[in-house]
């Protein structure tokens, strides 16, 4: 890797983990919000649907803007936008005001993906290149409920947020300071990009995937939002416990994305992926229903084979798609899986306030059913198209 590679991995490597670590400040403090502000958990939960609807829809224009503008201008955007407006969530009196304030922050940190990516993807080893800048996303994921939990029980939920912005500031001035130059990409023929099915495209197979895109958007959003909550509720200990046991069993997410990288290489990327979501099903179920040392092991096992999944996911993005239309393939995959996902922030709010937050788990387990319905069917359909996984 030269100099100038260095620095583009750097630059994308601070980006990323800010940007999944603003969208996990909220289930970190979610319940001291909920006390501060006197509202129920399904009030406080449409604010996260709101920042992570608009994290996933703001995807779409994103890529469009990385291409009109260079890459780097659109991640610097959102990294000073972010940073503003996490500091000015601090400060804002009520909850309607924060409905225009998560929205602000999801939309700048919907910025990052598309033109982060196409950063990346101009290194010339791009495999270990793809790998490292997964890895800075998983950490970010996984130490952020710690970190905030932390932050959020002694200096509230606005001091959350006011140490993630000031941070960010300094970060963003950081990222700024690392100059790069984008190389040319060289367009990769047909044939390497997946060969005849990669360039026709398969609309059933690829309609297939989005939905499966959809659901896992779903459940990922669901358990990040009210996992801590639970730890925190089911443990009888502090957020900052909570936060710590969350971040040890989203560590496994780490694994679990390099054991995916395994996995789609295989050669039967589509029956994998039915196998992933046959395993994460009863995984999904169990947890909550179980003593809390068990159910924390569960939830790790989860996440390590959710995780698992996202290789798999993004991998078959690119060979179901025509080589002229893979940005927008992966601009329609991020929205699904942030934007329809972000529902699921109000939806299991609403399950918790009625029924428990135990109960959020048992309820986002029918969505992985899907997985598993809908995935039999892509194997099916991938086994009688043998050249597809080719």
């Amino acid at each position: 890797m030269t100099g100038n590679e260095r620095r583009m991995q750097w630059f994308g490597a601070i980006a990323h983990g800010l940007c999944h670590a603003y969208m996990l400040i909220f289930p970190a403090i979610l319940l001291i919000m909920v006390s501060d502000l006197s509202a129920d958990l399904f009030r406080v939960g449409v604010l996260g649907n709101v920042a992570y609807f608009a994290f996933g829809f703001g995807a779409i224009p994103a890529g469009y803007l990385a291409s009109r503008f260079s890459s780097r201008t659109v991640v610097l955007t959102f990294l000073y936008g972010a940073a503003i407006t996490a500091v000015a969530l601090s400060f804002l009196p009520s909850i309607q005001a924060l409905y225009a304030g998560f929205l602000l922050l999801g939309l700048f940190c919907s910025l990052y993906h598309p033109a982060g990516l196409s950063i990346i993807a101009t290194i010339k080893d791009r495999g270990p290149a793809m790998a490292y800048h997964g890895v800075s996303g998983n950490l970010a994921i996984a130490f952020a409920p710690l970190l905030f939990g932390t932050v959020g029980m002694y200096g509230g939920w606005r001091g959350a947020y006011r140490v993630a912005g000031i941070a960010g500031i300094a970060l963003a001035f950081l990222a700024h300071r690392i100059t790069f130059d984008m190389p040319h990409e060289e367009r990769p023929s047909a044939e390497k990009q997946g060969g005849r099915f990669a360039e026709e495209g398969r609309g059933i197979h690829l309609a297939l995937l989005y939905l499966i895109v959809a659901l896992n958007g779903f459940i990922y959003r669901g358990v990040l939002t009210f996992l801590p909550s639970w730890f925190a509720e089911a443990g009888g200990s502090n957020l900052a416990q909570a936060g710590l046991v969350t971040s040890l069993a989203l560590t496994l997410g780490i694994a679990g994305q390099v054991f995916g990288g395994r996995v789609y290489r295989t050669g039967f990327p589509e029956r994998s992926l039915l196998f992933l979501g046959i395993v994460a099903l009863p995984l999904l179920a169990w947890i909550g229903r179980l003593p809390l040392a068990t159910s924390g092991v569960i939830a790790a096992a989860f996440l390590f084979v959710h995780f698992a999944t996202q290789p798999v996911t993004n991998s078959l993005v690119a060979q179901y798609t025509r080589s002229g239309k893979r940005s927008i393939g992966y601009g329609f995959s991020f929205f699904l899986g942030f934007g329809t996902g972000s529902f699921a922030s109000s939806a299991s709010g609403y399950v918790a306030r009625n029924d428990g937050i135990a109960a959020v788990f048992p309820f986002l387990a029918w969505f992985a059913a899907g997985i598993v319905v809908i995935g039999s069917i892509l194997a099916v359909r991938a086994g009688l198209h043998p050249h597809v996984s080719k």
